[in-house]
């Protein structure tokens, strides 16, 4: 397993099989509110990984696609006091994700412009709706984005994914789902994705039209 630092408070997370793969398409996830109910900021620090909804389904995906987790986390920017049991904790979930094959990458930024860490103080562009992660997975296993698929729960997602080229994409209905946490963002006038009701049902019918 890779672990690396973006910059300054982003993480990246690859797993060793990577390199045995050769798709050129990848399925990015996004983490709260798609992989696991979202329940606010750390709702991550909630999940375990043996009770893993959807667990079978997105192993399913593995032979054909990349799993790419892609993930605003700013909890630990809420409060200077964050214990080190936290913070083992919440890296140990991540590192479990990668060992237990239900994602093949994880990317993570945990900055926030208003965060009450200094070096996490910034708006970074591999923060959603920025698309710096996804154009980073992108170049580095060589995807075309005309192949891959976005599936989260907020419209942030969606213009990531947009923005990276990556039409395929799908969110998942909620009463949050129309929510932009950058307000100086200029969005554009149309946005192309389909809607779901759930992860579950989204994953289903990608395997009917992928065929897979």
């Amino acid at each position: 397993m890779n672990m690396l630092k973006l910059v300054p408070g982003d993480l990246w997370i690859k797993s060793l099989k990577v390199k045995r793969k050769v798709p050129n398409k990848a399925i990015f996830f996004d983490l709260d509110g798609t992989l696991w109910p979202d329940e606010g900021p750390g709702s991550i620090m909630n999940f375990e990984v043996k009770d893993f909804p959807n667990l079978n389904l997105i192993k399913s995906f593995s032979s054909e696609w990349l799993r790419v987790a892609f993930s605003n986390q700013t909890f630990f920017g809420y409060s200077k006091s964050t214990s080190i049991f936290c913070k083992i904790k919440y890296r140990l979930i991540l590192k479990q994700l990668i060992q237990n094959d239900i994602l093949d990458v994880i990317a993570i930024c945990h900055h926030h412009p208003s965060s009450s860490m200094s070096y996490l103080r910034l708006n970074c562009n591999y923060r959603k709706p920025y698309n710096g992660m996804l154009l980073k997975a992108m170049r580095d296993f060589n995807l075309d984005s005309g192949k891959c698929v976005v599936i989260g729960d907020r419209i942030t997602d969606i213009i990531a994914g947009n923005d990276s080229g990556i039409q395929r994409c799908f969110l998942i209905s909620n009463h949050r789902s129309f929510e932009m946490n950058v307000s100086e963002y200029e969005l554009k006038d149309a946005y192309v994705f389909k809607t779901g009701e759930s992860l579950q049902s989204i994953l289903l019918n990608l395997k009917v039209e992928s065929g897979s």
